[in-house]
């Protein structure tokens, strides 16, 4: 008896899994799911000059969400100081249908990192940090290490600090009610080589970058970067995420089995709000980017020593300053990778952000999405449709090419920014 009994489980197994692929592939081939129609709201209209332009940067956004299977995506380019474009595609939220708007919020991720530098370098400006100072000159209660430990080696990552918590317990951090608060974690951990001989990327780093602005400052963190930095852009809409969706903020998605998007767990970012932790939108980042050019935030000569590359004690490049990488990198109709960038770019569970500054050019270009799907080859090839006007074929790298690196939870795109 036990033969036919086993034959009809399998079967009944076989029945139901067969059902259930049917099911799903059913779906995902239906005509009209939001993703095969993808609407688009402007925000900055472009010049007629830039008409070419923006046709194929509409049609390279709409093929990336629905060949990528992301739920939204905005994007804005400045040149001479001004935004000159902007538009959002897709959606903010799928369930209900809300289509994004150059207003809606995304997750900047480690973006937060150059704004928490030009935050520690009001304060430096204004004699109150010394990049060089012990870390403990400003958090007195920090355990003390092998070696000593500063602002400059915290800033470039040369301090040697861990670089975050693994994926499954930030998901169960708490909240944390100020930028001090942030650094227990790190205070538990040695450091994982003498600072200044080599470089590892740390999201902990910039717990303490945050903590430090906050002792020097006398007030918390938020209050000093919101009033410092953030009001004197005008970044009026970039705000905390404390894991609320609060009006403008999109809906965070990550991928399920069978390329379905699936709804991310809602993460309070208050303790990893100096390295990863803010929301905004693309044509606020183009300001930020601008306002650090131009020097209204902080001086010509603390703007390039903060774009200048640290170097190693075997005095090797590390290629990233405090808060920002400096490379080449190929745009448009470069044959190689030779056009000078200052950038940076941010992942956190289901968003993605990339602030692209070409200086040569006078152009800076933010793109962001709702999903785990890297934007840095969006931006790049859009600026290089902005500076080149395309001749009719997609330059760079396609929509195919950008999917699949991953996040760390913690601000950092582990593609490389």
């Amino acid at each position: 008896m036990s033969g036919p009994l086993v034959t009809t489980s399998a079967t009944r197994l076989l029945f139901r899994t067969a059902t259930h692929l049917l099911l799903v592939f059913g779906v995902a081939c239906v005509d009209d799911s939001p993703l095969y129609e993808v609407p688009s709201v402007e925000g900055v209209s472009a010049g007629a000059e830039h008409g070419e332009a923006v046709d194929s940067a509409r049609t390279y956004a709409r093929r990336l969400i629905k060949d990528a299977y992301m739920a939204g995506a905005s994007i804005a380019v400045g040149k001479g100081g001004e935004v000159v474009w902007s538009e959002a595609f897709g959606w903010a939220d799928l369930s209900h249908h809300e289509q994004a708007t150059p207003e809606t919020l995304y997750p900047v991720g480690s973006i937060s990192k150059a704004m928490t530098a030009a935050a520690a370098g009001v304060l430096w400006e204004e004699g109150h940090l010394d990049f060089e100072a012990p870390i403990q000159t400003y958090l007195p209660d920090f355990p003390e290490k092998r070696w000593d430990i500063n602002l400059r080696q915290l800033m470039s990552h040369t301090a040697g600090v861990k670089r975050s918590y693994g994926f499954s317990r930030i998901l169960r951090q708490g909240e944390c009610p100020n930028a001090t608060s942030a650094t227990m974690a790190v205070g538990e951990d040695t450091l994982l080589y003498e600072p200044g001989t080599d470089f590892t990327y740390s999201n902990f780093g910039y717990r303490l970058v945050g903590a430090a602005v906050e002792s020097a400052a006398g007030e918390p963190f938020l209050a000093f970067i919101d009033r410092e930095v953030f009001d004197r852009i005008g970044m009026e809409a970039t705000v905390p995420d404390l894991g609320d969706e609060g009006a403008d903020e999109s809906t965070k998605y990550d991928r399920a089995a069978f390329r379905a998007l699936r709804r991310t767990q809602g993460l309070d970012m208050s303790c990893s709000m100096a390295p990863g932790g803010f929301l905004s939108t693309p044509e606020e980042l183009v300001r930020f980017g601008y306002a650090m050019r131009r020097h209204e935030v902080l001086d010509s000569a603390t703007v390039e020593m903060f774009w200048t590359p640290q170097r190693l004690s075997s005095g090797e490049s590390t290629g990233y300053g405090f808060g920002w990488y400096r490379e080449n990198i190929r745009v448009g109709n470069d044959e190689r990778a030779t056009t000078p960038s200052i950038q940076h770019g941010g992942s956190v569970v289901g968003g993605r952000a990339i602030l692209l500054i070409l200086p040569e050019h006078d152009m800076v270009v933010a793109a962001m999405t709702n999903s785990g799907n890297s934007v840095n080859g969006f931006a790049n090839v859009v600026a290089g449709w902005f500076r080149d006007p395309p001749g009719g074929a997609s330059d760079g790298v396609g929509p195919a090419e950008q999917d699949g690196a991953e996040s760390d939870g913690d601000g950092h795109d582990a593609g490389g920014q």
